[in-house]
């Protein structure tokens, strides 16, 4: 990976949540090049490992975890797996989140004649249940890692 600069991070140790996801699969090749210790955290184990091992095959240091950021139990045994393999987390990057169709717009902007059209959803019609979970996941998903993590820091 070509990085315009490359902080040292050697043997620092980066949780990444979301780790295997668009974004966060990026910051874990980004960092494990700078020498850190990466800890791909994702809700699906497979990908989080594979990660891991594309990772090591170049020679730098992960280890793919499983763990759902919604859940501090599957966060603790995370967490106790890292401490084991690589020590305190000295870096924590909450890359998970995301969004859900049932909090999502029809439209970027409110458009008046489309409003109360059949298959057209605007803000108006946006489902509680589906806002609830987007920010259930942005914020309690981030909140969660952070209390569990940032007590080794």
């Amino acid at each position: 990976m070509k990085l315009p600069f490359k902080p040292n991070f050697t043997n620092k140790v980066v949780v990444i949540t979301g780790g295997a996801g668009v974004l966060g699969s990026d910051f874990a090749r980004a960092i494990a090049e700078c020498g850190a210790k990466v800890a791909i955290l994702d809700l699906f184990e497979d990908k989080a490992k594979q990660l891991a091992e594309e990772i090591t095959k170049k020679g730098f240091k992960a280890i793919g975890v499983k763990a759902n950021v919604l859940d501090k139990e599957s966060l603790n045994q995370a967490h106790q797996e890292v401490l084991n393999k690589f020590g305190k987390c000295d870096i924590l990057i909450n890359g998970a989140g995301g969004n859900n169709p049932k909090a999502t717009t029809s439209d970027e902007f409110f458009d008046r004649p489309k409003y109360q059209t059949e298959g057209h959803k605007s803000f108006f019609d946006l489902d509680l249940e589906g806002f609830n979970f987007v920010f259930g996941l942005n914020f309690t998903g981030t909140l969660l890692p952070t209390q569990i993590f940032a007590s080794d820091m």
